[in-house]
């Protein structure tokens, strides 16, 4: 854990001074290849019940100071750049391979090339790192369903808002790291972190971004990663993905050509660090390969059956609310602060409804739950996969 806030410490320096760099000056800095790379196991999100496996201990950031590069800032920016975009990439790609593959190559490969280029990232060696990143990808992408490829909108937002809050723990003062709302951003920041590296972006976005206004209140002069930097470079790595898989007959034409110009275009914007210019002609050159690849639609899943009664309970025991919604969707939120913890939609595996009793699987969370309404209470069971211990409790509706 400390090596991966080393690791997203320093990026986050160098897209921050990245960005001051090219908004004071015109000059073109090499260009980065936009791609992403996994990171490691994170903690579990602090949610109800208790977690695989005990969350690691915060670990201060070293000092900006410590961190800065020896090397001239172009330079590292290149590099930092093209490995910050793999470790996004990779992070996603390693959460949507089936588990049925996981046993086999290239999976296994991949994990091992992972640490080797996880360790270089730690080490500050950035252009060591982008080799290995870039075949994990390669191994990884190729597991995943096609249709599933693309990083959720909300990866870039979550992804931006990660980094910024690991500069802002930079940035806090220690005198002030000792009373709210320093210590209640630590608290959430664990949330958010864990959501994030299961590529639960969505889930992750209330308290990272809760997170970033508790700390940037302790700051003088806050950073912040812009979120368009990461969005241009996401764009970019899935460009090249549908580019590469556009049948050979089909790149002697148009749009395949005009694709090619215009995503030239982009890339010479991300060059210059000019990254909301670069967000336009990538698209397009994405809109336009991807519109000659043959990529089958994913099957939508069956509905469920029967309906949970609508409601909330708060389960005392880790102020948690359970919030049941109309459609039979979960969702979990801090019962003090209101941020999410989890949502269950879409994440329900063999999702049954008999009257007023709803059961679900979860691989995400690991876990097996039952929730029974009985009057004015909801008897919670929920069998973790880690241990013979089944937990259970009475809530209140509300």
């Amino acid at each position: 854990m400390k090596k991966i806030l080393v690791l997203l410490t320093i990026v986050v320096l160098v897209f921050c001074s990245f960005s001051c760099k090219t908004s004071e000056s015109a000059a073109t800095e090499p260009a980065p290849a936009a791609e992403p790379a996994t990171a490691p196991t994170p903690a579990e999100p602090a949610q109800a019940p208790a977690p695989a496996a005990p969350a690691a201990e915060p670990t201060p950031a070293p000092a900006a100071a410590e961190l800065a590069p020896e090397a001239p800032q172009a330079a590292v920016s290149a590099d930092a750049y093209e490995a910050a975009i793999l470790y996004l990439c990779d992070i996603d790609l390693r959460a949507k391979v089936p588990e049925s593959k996981k046993n086999v190559e290239p999976w296994t490969k991949g994990v091992q090339i992972f640490a080797m280029g996880e360790q270089c990232l730690a080490n500050g060696l950035y252009a060591d790192a982008i080799p290995a990143l870039k075949q994990v990808k390669k191994f990884w992408s190729g597991l995943v369903d096609p249709a599933d490829i693309e990083i959720a909108e909300d990866g870039s937002k979550a992804y931006a808002l990660l980094l910024t809050d690991f500069a802002l723990q930079d940035q806090v003062p220690e005198n002030k790291k000792n009373v709210e709302p320093w210590t209640k951003g630590v608290q959430i920041f664990e949330m958010g972190q864990g959501l994030f590296y299961r590529a639960m972006y969505t889930d992750s976005l209330a308290p990272l971004g809760q997170t970033k206004k508790f700390w940037s209140g302790l700051c003088e002069n806050p950073v912040e990663v812009p979120e368009e930097a990461v969005k241009a470079g996401v764009l970019y790595y899935e460009a090249q993905y549908y580019r590469d898989r556009v049948p050979e007959a089909s790149k002697t034409k148009e749009p395949y050509t005009k694709g090619v110009q215009i995503f030239a275009m982009g890339e010479q914007c991300i060059q210059k660090g000019l990254y909301a210019d670069a967000i336009p002609p990538l698209a397009q050159a994405k809109k336009f390969w991807k519109g000659l690849c043959d990529i089958p639609a994913k099957e939508a899943a069956p509905a469920a059956a029967g309906k949970f009664p609508e409601g909330k309970s708060v389960d005392t025991n880790w102020n948690a609310r359970w919030v049941f919604e109309a459609d039979n969707n979960v969702k979990l939120y801090d019962a003090e602060t209101g941020a999410l913890y989890y949502d269950f939609a879409g994440k329900q595996k063999d999702l049954k409804v008999e009257g007023n009793k709803m059961s679900f699987r979860c691989d995400e969370t690991q876990r097996f739950y039952v929730f029974e309404r009985k009057g004015d209470v909801i008897e919670m069971d929920i069998d973790r996969d880690w241990t013979d211990e089944e937990y259970h409790i009475t809530m209140a509706a509300e």
